[in-house]
């Protein structure tokens, strides 16, 4: 019944499974921690996409800012003779990354065709067009990864682009943001006609592609066909997939039956409604946010457009100010009695005047 062997040999194979036991927690513990870091990992890389996008269907600026005469220009004469003269709208990050992206790079990329700068000189000029946080992101990335000039040239210009913008947005996917806002949100307005929500769409998806590259590749035409249908409202998008299909269609075609199916609605009332019915949703939220808890029918306090009624306010609520220019009731009441007063003393003092003029007249005769 008891163990009779040495305590020795019974220590060891304790000894060896304890160390099996260990080895195996060990091993658990590392694949957690592994698998941990990991979803760590992807967290960070997806938290990217929790971003809204970085420029919309409005732009945000001005067109007429396009042909302002403050650029900056370059004059160059060759040993041939022949002159060159180029110019660039400089940017400094008030309209966002959408400027850089259509306006300011692609007329510097047409002034370094026309100047034919060396590398160098090519990394030099860029900065003369960057003002602001843009001047302060391109210096940060000269320093930080093209330190030396030996490594500002021509085949490092892309890269340096990209990692530039990528510190300015502070962001490593912000094509895959844009590509999934276009996928996803980008709507057309009631309003808005369907030419020109169509080259907008165009001009949204020429911009993107200029974005640094991300995970998700770029779309391809028939997912760009896809998009472009999709953003128009379901009522015109039913109707057209009744006589078409979008595989034997175009872009062309699809703007084309939506500029129509916008004139319609718009010649029969049908925006007009929408856009009212808009307008009134709009107004009453803004109403029930000022008065937190009641609805703005029952809101005794402001008129059917919202507005404060004027004289509602309790006397007794006034500040010492108002009560300098508005008397208090008493004052109202003392004021109607002096008033009556003086009327019926005038009406007295007027029949004891008749009533002498007919004595005198009675003591004549």
């Amino acid at each position: 019944m008891f163990d009779l062997r040495p305590k020795e040999e019974i220590f060891s194979k304790v000894r060896a499974h304890v160390d099996e036991i260990c080895i195996v927690l060990l091993t658990i513990f590392h694949k957690c921690f592994i698998s941990a870091e990991n979803y760590v990992k992807r967290q960070i890389n997806m938290s990217d996409l929790d971003r809204g996008p970085f420029y919309t269907y409005k732009k945000a600026w001005d067109p007429t800012i396009e042909t302002e005469n403050h650029k900056v220009r370059w004059d160059k004469t060759f040993s041939s003779g022949r002159k060159a003269k180029s110019e660039a709208l400089p940017d400094n990050g008030e309209y966002g990354i959408e400027f850089l992206l259509g306006i300011t790079i692609p007329q510097f990329e047409q002034a370094h065709k026309e100047q034919e700068w060396d590398p160098k000189e090519r990394y030099s000029q860029f900065l003369k067009v960057l003002n602001g946080t843009f001047m302060t992101s391109w210096e940060e990335t000269l320093e930080t990864d093209y330190p030396d000039d030996a490594d500002r040239t021509n085949a490092n210009w892309t890269e340096a682009t990209y990692k530039f913008i990528k510190r300015h947005l502070n962001c490593k996917k912000s094509c895959d943001i844009m590509w999934r806002w276009m996928e996803s949100s980008y709507k057309k307005e009631p309003l808005v006609p369907a030419e020109m929500h169509f080259h907008r769409f165009k001009e949204l998806i020429r911009h993107s592609k200029r974005l640094p590259p991300g995970v998700k590749p770029d779309p391809t035409d028939d997912e760009i066909k896809e998009w472009c249908f999709r953003s128009f409202c379901m009522k015109h998008r039913a109707a057209f997939l009744i006589s078409k299909t979008l595989e034997s269609t175009t872009n062309e075609d699809i703007c084309e039956s939506m500029r129509l199916a916008h004139e319609q609605d718009f010649q029969d009332g049908t925006l007009h409604r929408l856009v009212s019915g808009r307008r009134r949703e709009a107004r009453r939220g803004s109403n029930s946010d000022k008065r937190p808890g009641r609805s703005s029918r029952h809101d005794a306090s402001r008129n059917g457009n919202g507005y404060e009624k004027p004289h509602h306010h309790s006397a007794r609520y006034q500040g010492r100010e108002e009560r300098k220019y508005r008397p208090a009731r008493k004052t109202y009441r003392k004021n109607d009695r002096r008033r009556r007063d003086n009327v019926s003393c005038g009406r007295q003092s007027a029949n004891q005047i008749n009533g002498l003029c007919i004595l005198n007249t009675f003591c004549s005769v």
